[in-house]
């Protein structure tokens, strides 16, 4: 007699154990920082709406679609957006390939802010052909900032930090706490830490309710200064050389890997597959 154990196959047991941690399998996380352009004529909302442009199915998350949960096949993204006196800091959660789809668009609409006229892209000069042509438009937003640095990426995530999305203001400058300062992984480090932990802060704070976020003094009320991201470190670390900018990460983990056999080293070879017994 067979036992359901026996029964069990490899998958079954896979995915009763992520059933049984609640989690969500190929789930990406990506931290970006970038200083903004103008800051007298930004708004904070500007920012925020222009990623919920870009990132895919970001809107619906905004609109209450979803809380940081995945449906059926889809992942949908968490995280969140802190605006800052002079720069910004974006924590994202999505599956891999919504976060390479927002990067290489980022990328894209930066080159188009910035570079157009310095040995455009081929594929920046496709967007600004298909915008002629009204098949694309560069959305609202495009260009509000710059020195964009990818600060950390992982492609498989335990468990989500932020239960949605949620874009705050920062509107006061805090001084840099000095356990972040000192060299480029330290402050790295220390920055993802401090998202983490606000994160953490967030999800316990009893006055958020489900649907709802927090505003940019109750989040300030909820979280010490030290918890609390410092606008200097962030410019910091959007001018920093040692960081990857958004197409030197794209380069790297949103490029198509191209895999070929030779004949040679195919075996059986080709030429005799179509004769061997089944």
């Amino acid at each position: 007699m067979t036992t359901a154990h026996e029964k069990m196959t490899l998958l079954d047991a896979i995915e009763g154990k992520l059933k049984d941690t609640k989690r969500i399998p190929f789930l990406s996380r990506i931290v970006l920082t970038a200083k903004i352009v103008d800051r007298q004529t930004t708004v904070d909302h500007e920012i925020a709406e222009y990623f919920e442009r870009i990132v895919p199915n970001l809107s619906a998350v905004r609109r209450g679609m979803s809380i940081g949960v995945s449906r059926g096949r889809k992942v949908y993204p968490s995280g969140v957006l802190l605006c800052m006196p002079n720069s910004i800091v974006q924590l994202l959660e999505a599956s891999y390939e919504d976060i390479c789809s927002f990067v290489t668009t980022f990328a894209l609409h930066q080159e188009y802010a910035f570079k157009q006229h310095d040995a455009p892209s081929e594929r920046l000069l496709e967007a600004i052909d298909a915008a002629s042509q009204n098949r694309y438009i560069f959305p609202r937003g495009t260009g509000l900032l710059s020195n964009v640095r990818i600060l950390f990426f992982t492609d498989d995530i335990p468990e989500r930090a932020f239960l949605t999305w949620t874009a705050h203001s920062i509107p006061k400058h805090f001084a840099p706490n000095p356990e972040l300062l000192g060299f480029t992984e330290k402050q790295v480090l220390g920055a993802y830490n401090q998202l983490l932990a606000l994160g953490q802060l967030i999800k316990t704070d009893s006055l958020l309710a489900p649907d709802t976020q927090p505003t940019a003094e109750s989040l300030i009320t909820i979280a010490e200064e030290s918890a609390l991201p410092s606008n200097e470190i962030y410019l910091n670390l959007s001018s920093n050389p040692d960081l990857p900018t958004l197409d030197e990460w794209a380069d790297i983990y949103a490029c198509v890997i191209d895999v070929s056999m030779d004949d040679e080293f195919t075996w059986p070879a080709l030429s005799t597959l179509n004769t061997l017994p089944i």
